[in-house]
Formats: structure tokens, sequence, C-alpha cells
């Protein structure tokens, strides 16, 4: 195993590989997904909840001339989740790269959640990584190696109130990409894991907010909210604002490209250093999302552009 090129164009290429991207309709997936594409690697896109967003990045994506295919299958029902990879071959003739994105976000307090809960996150979020990844390691040994990147979650991490289910996944992920690493690192398969943290569309969750929501009602929260949110010293992180899509994409690019191909078993921290916040800012974040969620809550239906939010119930 030769060591990477110095030359960054090189040492950091996906040019030439088939990649398989899960959640692919969702926020980040997406992104994931385009930054394959634009980088010269074949991409097929999976979703399940998300349909209509997946045929839209895959006609976008066709449209600007990559080689891309979309495959729509419930990761929770074993008998779908295994047609992924056989048509990923059959597209494009191998596997060597799967990036384990699709997932279910967020959990209610522990006494609001039951069984069926406990099944429908542990199946998607875990149980569909494992059997995935298990797809997928013939075919890349096949081809004479491959990578595995697993999305998990600051969440993994630490105790982040109320998430017990969703945590727990995530927490679980971070181990098994450690065990699969150890197993599966003889076929030369690495497989490491990224841990987001806030992740917006623009890179700010105060922005998004007030963007979900009519004019009058934008207006009235930021003069109301906007003061307390804004500004590098209210952060409730070391650096400023919320990450993008990109940042996630880019970590992802580099585990699955010839510069990390001495790194397998590890977890890549996207968050800000929100993990390594000060112990004052936990606290000050609680009080400030606190009172924020607490107002969204009493906004009228009228008020939400498309809706209002699932985690309005939470």
């Amino acid at each position: 195993m030769p060591p990477p090129p110095l030359n960054i164009q090189d040492a950091f290429s996906v040019k030439g590989q088939a990649v398989v991207v899960t959640g692919a309709g969702g926020l980040i997936g997406a992104v994931i997904a385009e930054a394959f594409a634009v980088n010269g690697a074949a991409v097929l896109l999976h979703d399940h909840l998300e349909k209509k967003k997946l045929h839209e990045k895959c006609d976008e994506l066709a449209g600007r001339g990559f080689p891309v295919a979309g495959f729509a299958a419930d990761l929770a029902q074993p008998e779908e989740l295994r047609k992924i990879i056989p048509e990923t071959i059959k597209q494009f003739g191998a596997v060597h790269t799967l990036v384990n994105c699709a997932g279910i976000p967020g959990s209610r307090a522990l006494g609001r959640e039951n069984e069926h809960d406990f099944d429908r996150l542990y199946h998607v979020n875990v149980r569909a990584l494992w059997l995935l990844t298990q797809e997928a390691a013939g075919p890349m040994k096949t081809a004479g190696g491959g990578a595995v990147v697993n999305i998990a979650s600051i969440n993994g991490h630490r105790a982040t109130f109320p998430c017990s289910l969703y945590g727990g996944t995530k927490a679980a992920v971070l181990n098994m990409t450690r065990e699969m690493a150890v197993e599966l690192a003889p076929q030369n398969i690495r497989v490491n894991s990224i841990s987001p943290g806030w992740i917006q569309p623009g890179g700010d969750r105060f922005k998004a907010v007030k963007q979900a929501l009519t004019p009058p009602f934008a207006e009235a929260f930021e003069r109301q909210f906007g003061p307390m949110m804004q500004g590098k010293g209210m952060q409730f992180q070391p650096t400023a604002g919320s990450g993008a899509p990109p940042d996630v994409a880019m970590a992802v690019i580099y585990l699955s490209s010839p510069a990390a191909r001495f790194i397998t078993g590890a977890d890549i921290l996207v968050d800000g250093g929100l993990l390594h916040q000060f112990p004052f800012h936990l606290e000050s974040r609680q009080i400030r999302w606190k009172a924020l969620r607490r107002h969204l809550r009493k906004l009228p239906a009228e008020a939400w552009i498309a809706g209002r939010p699932a985690w309005m119930s939470d």
C-alpha cells in the first residue's frame, strides 16, 4: 500500500469511484452526493422518505452531465435494502465507497416514546447501516478495497436532553464503526465516521428558523430574539454560527480518498468545537433555546410558511 501522492489533486481524488450515498434526498446527503459527482465519481443516490427531493437531485446532476442514478428503498425493510448494492453494480459495475447518511433524526423525552419508536429509529439508524455495510463488503473486496463512511452525530458522544433514542443510535454507530474497521481491514476496506454538530443549509441555525416564518412573524422573531442569539460572544460553541452541508461533504470526500489510506476506525468531529464547549455555554444554550422554543410553540399555524415543523411537538 504505497503512501498517498503529495499532489493534492491526486491525493484527495475520488475520480472513477462508484459511490452509494443513502439519504441523498436530505439536507446533508444531497450535498455529499453532489460533492462526489462534481469530483468525478459515479453516484447512486438513495432515499425513501424524500423521494421527490431524491429525483429532483438526480435530475439536476444528470442534467449537468454527471453519471448518477436514483434508487428508492425503505431501509427498515431488509429485502428492499438488499437491492441497493446490486443496483449500484448494475449501473456502474462496482462499489468503491458507501456513505451511510440516511437516518431518522431526533427523539422525544423518555416518557413520551414507546417500543415502536425504538424499533423505528434503531432499524434505520443502526440495523440498516450494519446490513448495508455487510452487503457492500463483498463487492468492495472484489474491487480491491473500499471505504465506508458512517454519518454519526455529536449526540452519540454525550447526553443531549431529550435524546435517549436518537443519541443511543448514534453512539451505536460510533462503536460499530470501530468494530467494522477492525474486521474489514484485512479486506482493504476502511471504515470511519463523521459526527456533525449544528448543520443548516446556509450555515446559520437562527437564520434557518427565521426563514421558516412568514414575514410579519419573522420580523417580530428577529426583534425579540435577534440580539440574544447573534454575535460570536453569544454562541454555544467556540466558532460562530452553524455548519453547512459542504463542511460535512468535504470530510466525507477526504475519508474516501487516497489521502486517508491509513485512517480507519476514526471519527471526525464537524461541529465547530461544540462538543468541547465550555460548561457555562451548555447552560446558556439551554436557557436561550428554551425561551425561543416556548415562543415558537405559541405561534399560530399561519406563522409557518411550510406548516408547523415536526420538532414543535417534541
